[in-house]
């Protein structure tokens, strides 16, 4: 009988001990712990979450980003603000300034580039040292090292280009043939006899640009050139082309340039084309894109009517030696058949 009393209590014991625990506080670690000065205990509240209160321009400057921030009006020790960064989604934030009052303003940016913030704040404290008077901080909060949480983002705005007139453009087409090798002219004889096929017809072409010229002068489709650098999107037939700044991006549909820019047997030709083309552009929404080493842009963007590629760029020649590839966006399509008078299908 005892040792059914003893147990009955054990039993009733361990499913109090049980019960409480699950009303006690569980301690996130996920969060940063705050520490106040010269306390003997953590404090359990989040502190960086009260402090940040963080707004962060996206677009509203063109040659800056423009960081404000609220303070916790219950704290009364003079504070100092820590400014940390992130330059991509994945990567750790560093620390890049102090401010102490309630703005900065981030100059070193890239138009477009879309960038990660964290405001810490912390306790100024005057205390003796071993050395001259010294001012030592201690934070209040700090972020994680690897901070998965990138709410907080701003990016400096890109201008959209103004682009350029197709009789201007063509002014520049007075180049010759560059010197080759006899290897290197071997090469670009057979690739352009590869190509022939797609070049087209001096009288289509003019007709064509005879079409576009008028939306031109009314400034709904410019003519944009100079292009550095071409991405793909395999699965959904983009093509993305950038400037050498990576100030604004030209995005065209096209089954067939995907299809050979990403086969291992025509990629290096048709990157030529692309880069060496003139693409004839409606403007678009603000895109953002992320480049192969995870860099983020927010950029102006425009969609291709089509590509008017040559194997030399801006030949003197060029009538003969323009390859056009035009977009297969039936909704884009469409808009040029309305604009032109044309009944659509």
């Amino acid at each position: 009988m005892k040792h059914l009393i003893l147990i009955t209590i054990l039993i009733a014991s361990m499913f109090y001990i049980s019960s409480c625990s699950t009303l006690l506080p569980k301690k996130t670690i996920e969060e940063p712990t705050a520490i106040e000065p010269d306390s003997e205990e953590p404090e359990t509240e989040n502190e960086f979450e009260k402090f940040e209160l963080l707004n962060i321009s996206k677009g509203e400057h063109a040659d800056k980003i423009v960081l404000s921030w609220e303070a916790d009006p219950e704290v009364t020790e003079e504070i100092i603000y820590h400014i940390y960064r992130a330059d991509k989604f994945d990567s750790p934030y560093k620390k890049i300034a102090e401010a102490s009052g309630s703005t900065w303003e981030d100059i070193n940016t890239e138009k477009g580039l879309k960038l990660y913030y964290r405001i810490v704040p912390v306790v100024k404290t005057d205390e003796l040292s071993t050395e001259e008077d010294t001012e030592l901080t201690t934070a209040i909060s700090t972020p994680e090292k690897m901070d998965t949480d990138h709410s907080n983002f701003g990016y400096a705005r890109s201008s959209y280009p103004k682009g350029t007139t197709f009789n201007a453009l063509t002014r520049t087409y007075n180049k010759g043939r560059p010197k080759m090798s006899a290897a290197e002219r071997k090469k670009a004889n057979a690739e352009m006899e590869k190509l022939k096929e797609r070049v087209m017809h001096p009288i289509k072409l003019k007709m064509m640009l005879a079409m576009v010229t008028p939306h031109m002068n009314s400034g709904r489709v410019i003519a944009l050139t100079n292009f550095s650098q071409v991405v793909v999107d395999k699965k959904n037939r983009l093509i993305y082309l950038f400037d050498k700044d990576y100030t604004y991006t030209v995005v065209l549909y096209s089954s067939h340039v995907t299809r050979n820019i990403s086969s291992r047997t025509n990629k290096a030709l048709y990157t030529r084309l692309v880069l060496n083309s003139v693409s004839f552009s409606v403007k678009s929404d603000e895109i953002e894109v992320t480049d192969n080493e995870g860099f983020t842009r927010i950029l102006p963007s425009y969609k291709s009517l089509g590509l008017a590629a040559q194997y030399f760029p801006k030949t003197r020649n060029w009538q003969n030696e323009t390859m056009i590839f035009p977009t297969r966006d039936k909704e884009l399509q469409r808009e040029i058949q309305k604009a032109q008078g044309s009944p659509t299908r």
